[in-house]
């Protein structure tokens, strides 16, 4: 069954939606055909009633789940990269249940973050519609690693360490991940109040640390 992100409270009803190009011409769906919508924190069954041009009529039926919350509680920051492989790093974080995403500028990061936080919460809406996510991950304004750091303590992950996770994670988590140059000197002594740990003896592009990083952690967590 389709999953659609709806921007707006929900509630047993009949809501119009500007959904007609998406759901009738691209998918092909019909009058009594049913959908799943969601909005981060309830997510209903919904029957397409009436098909207009641009909204379509939905009666939002059972309620299947309500007053979501953050069951991971595990905060990522993600050195920028990129931009292909950073939206890839986005996605994938999200699918894999993040509470937050914050892009983190780094000494070695790559690529732009001029106007990407429009494009990557658009990434985020549509792997939370793929995976059947309905609490969809808070993303942050890009900051700098020293002050995304400050105050916090949680664990990162840098390819010269011998260090391996042991199940020991408690929630909430903060997980860093550094771009493909790793971390310099300075940063890693900056991170000395933190957990450094190994994802292998191979070293990983920055985007398939992400999903290595969190499917460890989301195992011992």
């Amino acid at each position: 069954m389709k999953r659609i992100f709806l921007n707006q409270p929900l509630e047993n009803g009949i809501v119009e939606v500007d959904l007609y190009h998406r759901l009738i011409k691209v998918l092909r769906y019909k009058i009594n055909d049913t959908i799943i919508v969601f909005n981060s924190t309830t997510a209903m069954s919904a029957k397409i009633l009436a098909i207009g041009k641009p909204n379509i009529t939905l009666l939002l039926e059972d309620v299947l789940q309500k007053d979501l919350e953050d069951e991971s509680q595990i905060h990522i920051g993600i050195s920028v990269i990129r931009p292909s492989r950073m939206d890839y790093a986005i996605e994938k974080a999200t699918e894999l249940k993040v509470a937050s995403i914050t892009p983190i500028f780094s000494e070695f990061s790559q690529g732009q973050y001029h106007e990407k936080h429009i494009h990557w919460k658009k990434i985020i809406i549509s792997a939370c519609e793929q995976a059947n996510v309905y609490k969809v991950p808070k993303l942050n304004e890009a900051i700098n690693l020293t002050n995304w750091v400050k105050d916090k303590t949680g664990i990162y992950f840098h390819p010269y360490t011998q260090n391996k996770i042991n199940g020991n994670i408690k929630k909430p988590c903060h997980v860093l991940i550094g771009p493909e140059g790793g971390f310099s000197d300075k940063e890693i002594n900056m991170l000395k109040n933190w957990s450094g740990y190994s994802l292998g003896k191979n070293i990983l592009r920055a985007e398939t640390a992400v999903v290595s990083a969190l499917s460890l952690i989301n195992h011992y967590i």
